[in-house]
């Protein structure tokens, strides 16, 4: 863990979840990886009542995204366009934000690149990544919010960018007064690769 955040790991998006919560994220995020839309009973065979009720639960506390009763969004992937994404194997994989665009990558050990922009001058980063280690991107940095209150998306997605330096980091986000962290590329990895390590069976290219 860094020091100064609040369990930024497995916490963000798997705490306090429970079984079925958490294998129905896991194979949520296998089919959106390959660009399908299942419904909640595809990925709890047997058990649609239940799944209905975990995908109901995981969309209020922003962990899901649903669309006409199917799947859009789950473990950070999202089928609805962002302002982050995975560029992989001549696909796009659009995320929630920053981190997910580093951290999925890293997990699944891919030969990718990050792209996403920075809130303070907009331009648009795209951060190179190589059997899942990020480089090519001197002084960029990731803000990392302290994943607290009952919204993912809202409250902690929402501004967990990367920014082209520290300096437009802080032109953007008062330190002193925001809980959070600053995190390195390299750190951003290695978050990445303790928060979807339920998904490294996932068959990138498959």
């Amino acid at each position: 863990m860094i020091e100064g955040c609040c369990d930024p790991g497995s916490g963000l998006l798997r705490s306090d979840l429970n079984d079925a919560a958490l294998e129905l994220a896991a194979a949520g995020f296998a089919e959106l990886w390959h660009g399908r839309q299942p419904s909640p009973g595809d990925l709890l065979p047997g058990r649609g009542e239940a799944a209905a009720a975990v995908i109901e639960g995981l969309v209020a506390a922003g962990r899901a995204e649903t669309d006409g009763g199917h799947l859009v969004g789950v473990h950070g992937l999202t089928l609805i366009p962002s302002r982050h994404r995975i560029e992989h194997a001549g696909r796009d994989h659009h995320t929630w934000c920053a981190f997910d665009a580093i951290g999925i990558p890293a997990a699944l050990g891919l030969d990718a690149t990050a792209h996403t922009d920075c809130p303070t001058c907009r331009r648009r980063l795209a951060v190179p990544i190589r059997a899942g280690v990020p480089g090519g991107a001197p002084g960029v940095v990731l803000w990392l919010p302290t994943a607290a209150g009952s919204h993912l998306r809202d409250e902690f997605c929402a501004s967990a960018d990367l920014y082209c330096t520290i300096e437009h980091l802080d032109a953007k986000i008062d330190r002193n007064a925001v809980a959070g962290v600053v995190v390195s590329l390299s750190d951003a990895a290695a978050l990445g690769r303790d928060t979807w390590a339920d998904v490294t069976t996932v068959h990138p290219d498959g």
